[in-house]
């Protein structure tokens, strides 16, 4: 799943119409423990910001036009400003709720009650069919997922993803790809990344 995820990560770009001149990203912490900041790592660019956590609640402001614009990112704590994306991943693997991955939409909200992985976020569609993508990964329902996203983005994105482990004798899911790529809107095949897609289902 780990891996899928940070796949998916660099592989999915997604394009919005921009109606305010700023992007928000703001949450809230129940409890903080020691930490006292909270980071977010942008998965295409590699680059990484942070915020204090102000009581319980913290923010992030960004002027448009923004590079994180729908794009997907990571965000997590730490008790100091030094803290690294790296450092969060290596916790991740043996504490698989140490970091949340979510779309930078705008009006992002993340509201953290206990686990960070487990957060609620609020922030538009697009959040929306990722958390029904991880979902899928759980529940292994895969063409279930992408008859009823038929015109997803991130659809596109999950499907290459997965691609990318056919016939890995250590991923042993059994998905109909030509099927999940069928379930797909005619819109989405027709477009420069479907018809990519439709290449590597298909091989030709």
């Amino acid at each position: 799943m780990k891996k899928i995820l940070l796949m998916i990560g660099f592989l999915a770009a997604f394009n919005a119409f921009a109606q305010t001149d700023s992007l928000k990203l703001t949450g809230h912490i129940k409890f903080t423990a020691n930490n006292k900041y909270v980071f977010i790592y942008d998965l295409n660019s590699r680059k990484q910001y942070f915020q204090p956590i102000n009581g319980k609640d913290f923010a992030f402001a960004f002027k448009k036009p923004c590079e994180m614009e729908n794009k997907q990112i990571t965000i997590f704590l730490g008790p100091d400003s030094t803290k690294t994306y790296e450092e969060a991943r290596k916790i991740y693997a043996f504490l698989p709720r140490s970091y949340r991955m979510l779309i930078f939409e705008n009006n992002t909200t993340i509201n953290i009650a206990d686990e960070i992985d487990s957060a609620q976020v609020r922030g538009g569609q697009l959040n929306i069919d990722l958390d029904g993508m991880r979902a899928t990964i759980r529940n292994k329902k895969y063409l279930e997922f992408f008859s009823s996203h038929p015109d997803a983005a991130i659809a596109i994105s999950f499907l290459k993803a997965l691609l990318k482990f056919r016939g890995n004798r250590m991923f042993t899911e059994r998905i109909d790809y030509e099927k999940c790529f069928s379930a797909l809107s005619n819109k989405l095949q027709q477009s420069t990344e479907g018809k990519e897609l439709k290449i590597l289902v298909y091989g030709k």
